[in-house]
């Protein structure tokens, strides 16, 4: 079980505490930590992450969730969007697979998927326009009807109609749409009735950075917002356009993942920060963390009382009233995807997070341990047990032969922790154990536990 599994399938075991499924079913427990994209509706929050989606009303308190196991058609959601009109969720995959979210139920649209194609067949976002979805993807651009349940048209707008990246469309002053592709930004007529054919899409002039990548777009009252990817590796760069001319908005950020205008202001969402900032350029907002833990942000959005919501690729959804304090929500389960060790005692599920490379080295995951005990979860890791701080990639776990509520964990550089009763109870290391753990580095704590076992003393 060297590698992370895409998803935690156990089945239904016949141990007490296991008593809720029937032999020969299977439950899903999967993390909803790792998020991806958001979208809102009347209210009610939408999230998806690796493992699946899932919905949460901040008026009730509810969460709701569906993965491949209750009605999603297919793993590894791209990004999502919501139409007003339609009542829809369009919930787009990286594979292309599309599904349609409505009044509970679910409408598969599999065309892009199976279709036969060379490249990428990413869906990288989604612009809602009227009875349509524009769907942005790898080889250019799909328009989803949302009347029919159907695909209605693909633009292929690249030169003699070739494959092209779109990373993101918007609708331009009522009347076109606008293009970010690995060429620059192409437009077209949005009532050209000739969009299938690539002539009608031509690169908008004046471009700064005519030829290059542009990978995100946002718009508002006639002013075009483009992030330019940074051909170099170095720092990402923002320009306007108003119809007329380019013009550089003066911010920089390390890798944009995310621009939205939200209550008359950019939000650009980059590495470990999101910032908002007026049309001007002048900066309203910035967030770079949730107290003490680090931000690694995929999305952002405000609702409609002006309250942020963040998809945190490591900390799940997160949500705050005053831009300061932050709660996490997320559905029951473990950390996340990753996992090294299980047991299972008395019932109970324990999981070990962390790992090593094929060279014994660390890959520093701060999952901790995820432990199903009594039909809830619990997790130990850094972020919801300070007490364990910087301690790493636990790799293996052990359960007490005379008490299987009394847990051990191996962690390949800090030593042994222990768990009794759902509690974190400590950690063993080179200070503590009358030199029986010894640290590899000489007046500096690093001990890298394998494997952990009890003799027939029930001695660990």
């Amino acid at each position: 079980m060297r590698k992370a599994l895409m998803l935690l399938w156990i089945l239904a075991f016949t141990l007490s505490g296991w008593s809720q499924s029937r032999v020969g079913e299977w439950q899903d427990h999967l993390s909803f930590s790792q998020a991806i994209s958001l979208a809102e509706a009347n209210g009610v929050i939408y999230c998806a992450t690796k493992s699946g989606l899932f919905s949460y009303d901040p008026s009730t308190k509810e969460i709701s969730k569906w993965s491949k196991i209750n009605g999603l058609s297919d793993l590894e959601i791209s990004c999502l969007a919501y139409s007003l009109d339609y009542n829809t969720l369009i919930i787009a995959y990286s594979n292309s697979n599309i599904d349609l979210l409505r009044n509970g139920q679910i409408i598969n649209i599999p065309d892009i998927k199976n279709k036969s194609m060379t490249g990428s067949k990413a869906i990288n976002s989604i612009e809602v326009q009227g009875d349509d979805a524009l769907l942005s993807c790898g080889f250019g651009i799909i328009r989803l009807s949302l009347k029919r349940n159907e695909i209605a048209s693909t633009y292929f707008i690249g030169p003699g109609g070739s494959h092209t990246q779109v990373y993101e469309t918007v609708v331009f002053n009522y009347d076109s749409i606008f293009a970010a592709t690995e060429l620059g930004v192409f437009k077209a007529g949005i009532d050209d009735p000739r969009l299938e054919y690539y002539e009608s899409w031509t690169a908008v002039p004046g471009q700064p950075f005519a030829g290059e990548t542009v990978n995100h777009l946002a718009y508002q009252n006639g002013k075009l917002w483009a992030s330019h990817l940074s051909t170099t590796g170095g720092v990402d760069s923002i320009y306007t356009y108003n119809g007329y001319q380019w013009t550089w908005f003066p911010w920089y950020f390390n890798d944009i993942r995310r621009m939205r205008m939200v209550n008359g202001q950019l939000a650009v969402v980059s590495s470990y920060q999101i910032n908002l900032i007026s049309p001007q350029g002048v900066l309203q907002q910035h967030l770079q963390n949730y107290g003490q833990d680090y931000m690694n942000p995929t999305d952002f959005l405000l609702d409609d009382q002006g309250k942020p919501w963040i998809a945190d690729a490591e900390s799940g959804l997160m949500y705050s009233s005053d831009f300061v304090t932050f709660t996490r929500v997320r559905p029951s389960g473990p950390w996340d995807r990753k996992t090294f060790d299980m047991v299972v005692a008395d019932g109970d599920l324990w999981i070990a997070g962390g790992a090593y490379d094929a060279s014994w080295n660390n890959i520093w995951n701060n999952s901790g341990v995820s432990a199903k005990i009594n039909g809830n979860w619990t997790v130990f890791n850094p972020m919801t047990v300070p007490e364990i701080g910087l301690i790493r990639d636990v790799v293996r776990l052990a359960v007490d032969p005379s008490d299987s509520h009394h847990v051990y964990g191996a962690s390949w550089g800090y030593g042994v922790l222990e768990f009794k009763d759902g509690e974190y109870v400590g950690l063993y290391n080179d200070t503590n154990t009358d030199g029986a753990l010894t640290s590899i580095y000489p007046n500096s704590p690093y001990i890298r536990i394998g494997g952990l076992a009890f003799d027939s003393g029930k001695n660990l």
